[in-house]
Parts: C-alpha cells; sequence; structure tokens
C-alpha cells in the first residue's frame, strides 16, 4: 500500500487483484490514502488510474501535490492517467482500463452513481469488476459513511469488496480538542488481520506512522466506546 506500518499489519499489502471498500466519513484521507497507494505502484512501474467523479484534475493535483508527489510528471510519463469530475459511464471505464491496461485503479468516489443496493445489483457494474477480477487489477472503491467506526454497520459495498479499510478520527486527549485520525482494516480476505482501529499521522509526505505509539490502545477504546453512548447519557 505505501502506508508504513500497513503492510505489515496486512501480511505484506493488499493482494493482488483485489477490489477494497476504502470508507468513512467526509475529510478522513480516504483520497489521500488511495493516490498514495497509486504512487507505491508508479515507484514500481506499474500502470495506475485515478477516477475521480467529485473533483477536477487540476483540484486533485493541487492536493496531492502537497505531500510532495509530481503527479504531473507521472501523468506526463505515461505511467498514470488521472480524470477528474468523470462523467465517464461503467462503460467507458471499462474501454479505459482495457486499453491503458492499469494494475493499479482508484474510484473516488462511487456514492455518486447509486445506493448501496442499486450498486450491488446493477449489470454494468458488475462487468466492470468481472474485468477487474479477470485481468487480476488491484482497485479501492472510496465511499461514504454517515457513522463513525465505532458503530459495526456495513452497506452493500462493504460485502463486495474483498477487503474494507475504515478511516476515521477521534478527539483523544481532553486538552488538545485536535481529532486523532484512526485507521481499521475490517476486511482482507485470505489475509490474517488485527481489526483494532489504530492511530495515524498526516506528514508532508502523505500518511505515515500506522500503529503510532502516541494513543494507547486502552485509550482509544475507551473513546470509541464513549462515542457509542446516546447523547446526554
Amino acid at each position: 500500500t505505501g502506508i508504513p506500518g500497513l503492510d505489515e499489519s496486512i501480511e505484506g499489502g493488499i493482494p493482488k487483484g483485489f477490489s477494497v471498500i476504502v470508507t468513512g466519513p467526509p475529510g478522513t484521507g480516504k483520497s489521500t490514502f488511495c493516490m498514495q497507494y497509486l504512487m507505491e505502484g508508479v515507484k514500481k512501474d506499474e500502470k495506475c488510474i485515478f477516477f475521480s467523479f467529485e473533483e477536477r484534475v487540476e483540484q486533485l493535483v493541487q492536493h496531492f501535490t502537497r505531500f510532495g508527489w509530481d503527479i504531473g510528471k507521472y501523468i506526463d510519463d505515461g505511467c498514470l492517467e488521472v480524470f477528474g469530475m468523470s462523467m465517464l459511464t461503467s462503460e467507458e471505464m471499462i474501454e479505459i482500463i482495457e486499453s491503458y491496461r492499469p494494475e493499479r485503479v482508484v474510484f473516488d468516489s462511487i456514492n455518486v452513481f447509486a445506493e448501496p443496493a442499486d450498486f450491488r445489483t446493477s449489470g454494468s457494474w458488475r462487468s466492470l469488476l468481472r474485468l477487474l477480477k479477470v485481468k487480476k487489477i488491484s482497485s479501492l472503491f472510496i465511499t461514504e459513511k454517515h457513522h463513525g467506526i465505532e458503530i459495526k454497520q456495513f452497506d452493500d459495498y462493504d460485502f463486495l469488496g474483498d477487503g474494507v479499510i475504515f478511516l476515521d478520527s477521534i478527539q483523544t486527549n481532553e486538552i488538545d480538542t485536535t481529532p486523532t485520525p484512526v485507521m481499521a482494516v475490517q476486511k482482507m480476505r485470505a489475509t490474517r488481520i488485527d481489526r483494532t482501529p489504530q492511530p495515524f499521522r498526516f506528514t508532508e509526505t502523505g500518511i505515515s506512522k500506522y500503529r503510532s505509539m502516541a494513543v494507547p490502545r486502552n485509550v482509544l477504546q475507551e473513546k470509541l466506546a464513549a462515542r457509542k453512548k446516546p447523547s446526554g447519557l
């Protein structure tokens, strides 16, 4: 994945050809996580595609450049294709994937297209998922959640994925109210995982220090338990 500490916790990384759901509330780093995953692929001379359905290419390049990722160079070199504010149909995306033959693909975010149940039964999207499987293309699908990581509630997007990675933020310090980013690998088929939420950090080079010891596990668990309680109790 290119996320320090995460690969070690999932037996070396995401298995080749897996489709993984990267989910959580807005503003928790899902797009950054996914682009960092593509940057790791580019370093390994893998072709990568980023389909964004909500942001323009210029916005994406500007955002990701702050982490030192030279997106423009990778696009010019033919290692990366970025489609911003994409109005592409699933059939058109299939054509692009078949022509470009990437090894890693990101879709950000699929909530734009349909409700989870409708997406799961869509013939055109099932054709795209089948293509990813047949070609053994590793893919990340970003989805949005209306609840935090403490709620054990899954939707049809989650059931479609070979893996589910949940990103969130939690206030862990009564004095410093800055939320702590946390991440949990909730599912990864054929892989031994630890589902416990772990803190991480955003740095000048992206997401790092997964499993940071800055926040003891018991403190994190207490804060998660507190968020489950109804307000006023």
